[in-house]
């Protein structure tokens, strides 16, 4: 199944629990500010190699997998990336220490991260490793997040460092939903903590910062109107922002999820507007992918997705969505081939055999519907008794084909 709006439902309720939790509690009474530094030294030792790079994410997904929320955290600095989050904003050392304690006690927690995909994964999801990449300063590793019941897909990429203790560790997280790293999300969170607490931090204040900081109620106020289902009243608020703060991409995001509750229209028409803000989004296409193929906009629907694949790089569940595009566009030959691609990059993937078990009932091409039977039968131990009375296997049923597989005289 094509990624989906409820993609965007399963990063809003995120992220609002964690606004909720770290955001409460009384500020402090105004101290003297001061300014944290950017961190330095980052990465401390001797380059990572690949072998390290594969063994750290080996461990993460088998932690993931396994339901170990703690033994995933472990392997991630969050304090690393707070740091980040909250360098070079001038405030009172108590806000920061206290919202960097609210954060990680979030994170390590039932409603943080790693609980999160861990739960996905129970409830049926996947959490895999798709590539690493060595190019860059620090080492990435990039993990595709498969939503239960095919209801989506996000993309977690790490950036991985040495630390003091020389142990690897992940130090930034750019997740492709939200269309920002975990320390940029962080900072959105926190800089309106900084300056309700102690406002004259907002004359200090520059650029995306100095306008998040004045908007800061009023993006408060869009975020309680789509958590309340409050549709309309949550796009009057959205016209009330800045032309800045408009732009941000995690307004737009909101904003999304306003117009979701409206309709498919209002969804669309924001998800345009979205684009004009920030063309370089992936996020966008991903999200919206399930409209155009209501709408049967076929040509943008594949555009779209070879715009994530620029992005993603190779991804058999991509050209899974691919062959099911083709397939509802009634353009079976492609469907074949973009299924049969994403089986060759990667055969433990179940969902590209379906699309092309249809496609062969389609075709009635009994010996490639065998083929994919056996295939379906002996990696997924699927029982197909309750699916032989369903419409479309009726004239399989009738083959010669099925009598020889099935041995039926």
């Amino acid at each position: 199944m094509p990624p989906n709006k409820q993609a965007l439902q399963s990063w809003g309720l995120w992220w609002l629990t964690f606004c909720l939790m770290v955001g409460c509690g009384e500020s402090p009474p105004p101290s003297p500010l001061t300014t944290p530094a950017k961190p330095l030294g980052i990465h401390q030792g001797p380059a990572l190699t690949k072998e390290e790079c594969e063994q750290w994410a080996a461990a993460l997904q088998q932690a993931v997998q396994t339901g170990d929320v703690q033994g995933a955290n472990r392997l991630i600095d969050w304090q690393i990336i707070l740091d980040q989050a909250t360098a070079e904003v001038p405030c009172d050392e108590e806000v920061r220490r206290g919202f960097q304690s609210g954060v990680l006690e979030s994170v390590g927690g039932k409603d943080g991260l790693a609980a999160d995909m861990a739960g996905l994964v129970e409830d049926g999801g996947q959490y895999q490793k798709l590539s690493i990449h060595l190019q860059q300063s620090m080492p990435r590793v990039l993990f595709r997040v498969l939503l239960p019941n095919g209801a989506g897909v996000n993309y977690h990429e790490f950036s991985l460092a040495r630390r003091g203790d020389g142990q690897v560790r992940g130090v930034e997280i750019d997740v492709f939903l939200s269309g920002e790293t975990m320390s940029r999300s962080l900072r959105r969170f926190y800089i309106p903590v900084v300056v309700d607490a102690q406002p004259q931090t907002l004359e200090s204040l520059q650029g995306w910062e100095h306008e998040l900081a004045r908007n800061r109620e009023k993006i408060a106020k869009l975020r309680q109107a789509v958590d309340d289902r409050r549709p309309l009243a949550a796009q009057q608020t959205y016209q009330d922002l800045s032309p800045g703060m408009k732009a941000d991409v995690g307004v737009l995001l909101l904003r999304l999820q306003a117009a979701q509750q409206l309709s498919d229209a209002n969804f669309t028409a924001a998800l345009d507007e979205a684009r004009q803000h920030q063309p370089n989004k992936a996020c966008w296409d991903m999200l919206g992918l399930e409209v155009q193929l209501a709408d049967q906009q076929y040509a943008a629907a594949l555009q779209g997705v070879a715009r994530v694949a620029q992005t993603v790089g190779p991804d058999a569940h991509l050209e899974t969505v691919t062959a099911n595009i083709h397939l509802s566009a009634g353009q079976l030959a492609e469907a074949q081939a973009a299924a049969e691609a994403a089986i060759r990059q990667e055969p433990t993937l179940e969902a590209p055999y379906w699309v092309l078990l249809t496609i062969s009932l389609r075709q009635k091409n009994y010996p490639l519907t065998v083929r994919c039977l056996t295939m379906l039968e002996k990696k997924f131990t699927i029982d197909f008794t309750d699916l032989f009375p369903l419409a479309e296997y009726a004239d399989f049923l009738r083959s010669p084909e099925f009598r020889q597989w099935r041995s039926v005289p």
